[in-house]
């Protein structure tokens, strides 16, 4: 038996050689490991699909400030806090004018019946007591960056941030949203000045004042009372009762 290989032509390339194996893509290693600037915070991942991890809520190279000599404390979007801390700081002189530079508006809460626009999310609706007439139907919220404010003149930082991409919700596209409150120096007694912030802060919301009262909601996605308005209590003359009640 002969066996004689086929005449090779010009451009012509055997079909066995056409279907040849392709080498496989280079991959991610599975253990990479990516750490972020000095050290402060470190992302692992073990393959495709799994949740990264982190060490610390903020990134270090983002604040015009040194993080190892500040406490930091981190508020969650879901708690109460985070609303009022936003609302709080986006008052007038609040936060100190060279970073008062960064707000959200949006289309306030109606007070008094009607269609209501607040934030269907949870967002810091704010609620601005102090607006004139004609800014009453706008609300005024913390934007994006570090602020600088004063408490019983302790001077802390806040950093307001978005963490990840986008996500479909049922409002639309969302950004994981992210509050980290820093005060200079390290140990308990940094993070009590804080504390005794946040504690203020949140008896001040459940405080009310002569002739009003509080109008709260019931927040499906979080579970706790949002507070939406402050309405003024109508006068007692102008409540009509029968004549046989009176």
């Amino acid at each position: 038996l002969c066996l004689r290989a086929p005449p090779h032509f010009p451009g012509f390339t055997p079909f066995a050689r056409r279907l040849s194996p392709r080498p496989p893509p280079s991959t991610m290693s599975a253990d990479k490991w990516a750490v972020l600037k000095d050290g402060a915070s470190s992302i692992a991942s073990q393959g495709d699909g799994v949740p990264k991890t982190r060490t610390c809520s903020f990134d270090p190279s983002a604040l015009p400030f040194d993080h190892k000599t500040h406490t930091g404390v981190e508020v969650q979007p879901s708690d109460q806090l985070f609303s009022l801390v936003l609302s709080h700081l986006s008052k007038y002189g609040t936060v100190v004018e060279a970073d008062a530079t960064s707000f959200r508006m949006s289309q306030a809460e109606k007070t008094s019946g009607g269609s209501k626009h607040g934030s269907c999310c949870g967002g810091a609706a704010g609620c601005n007591s102090d607006a004139g007439p004609s800014l009453g139907n706008i609300s005024v919220s913390l934007g994006l960056g570090v602020f600088r404010f004063s408490h019983r003149g302790q001077e802390l930082r806040a950093l307001h941030q978005q963490i990840g991409d986008p996500v479909g919700t049922g409002c639309g596209a969302q950004v994981l949203s992210g509050l980290v409150l820093f005060r200079e120096g390290v140990g308990p007694s940094a993070a009590r000045v804080i504390q005794e912030f946040l504690s203020e802060l949140l008896a001040e919301s459940e405080r009310t004042a002569k002739n009003t009262f509080q109008v709260y909601r019931w927040h499906i996605q979080y579970q706790f009372w949002q507070r939406v308005s402050r309405v003024v209590a109508r006068p007692v003359a102008s409540v009509v009762l029968p004549a046989e009640t009176s």
